[in-house]
């Protein structure tokens, strides 16, 4: 049935399996937070520093509330408030805050380590 050897080949081939997703958890520290309003802004907060933010835009205005490693609204000067609503906003993995009256997008950016920014994408002659 089944030889010495056996299960070690089975536990080598779990291991791989698993391996994408072992140690591959996203970090809120490694993360900056973008707030992009219209085509022109772009502002970058730091994820780590708890901090209240007002965002002054064409239409209104936004407060941030940024705790934990994460963002939300916590006032708006919008008329439907929706984007109060959709609450914390946590990891890069977890989408986008999105007010459309002020053309506001809040997401979360990964910062790249050294050793990434030292990589080459791709070299063209």
């Amino acid at each position: 049935m089944f030889k010495p050897l056996d299960s070690i080949f089975y536990l080598f081939i779990t291991a791989l399996i698993l391996m994408p997703f072992i140690g591959n958890s996203e970090n809120t520290n490694s993360s900056i937070i973008v707030i992009k309003i219209g085509k022109n802004y772009e502002k970058e907060i730091n994820s780590t520093l708890d901090s209240l933010y007002t965002i002054n835009t064409d239409y209104a205005y936004l407060k941030l509330e940024v705790k934990k490693g994460k963002v939300r609204i916590i006032e708006s000067g919008c008329a439907n408030k929706h984007c109060i609503r959709m609450g914390w906003l946590e990891s890069v993995n977890s989408g986008s805050i999105i007010c459309i009256p002020q053309k506001t997008i809040i997401s979360f950016k990964k910062q790249k380590t050294k050793q990434e920014k030292k990589q080459i994408d791709a070299i063209t002659g």
